[in-house]
């Protein structure tokens, strides 16, 4: 199998948005074209968004 290039790169900044990124990222599943890829850049947050990220 070949592997397809990512046409779109989205990157998102985040910042104590713990509660908000398993939303963020369900809704992105959903987008089209595909195949992108999602960046998440995280802005020295100090709850669990890190973590929650690196399990998505």
């Amino acid at each position: 199998m070949t592997a397809v290039p990512i046409k779109l790169s989205i990157v998102v900044p985040v910042l104590n948005e713990a509660d908000n990124l398993p939303r963020l990222i369900g809704h992105l599943a959903y987008l089209n074209p595909a195949p992108y890829e999602v960046i998440l850049v995280d802005g020295g947050s100090t709850d669990s968004s890190v973590v929650i990220a690196q399990k998505l």
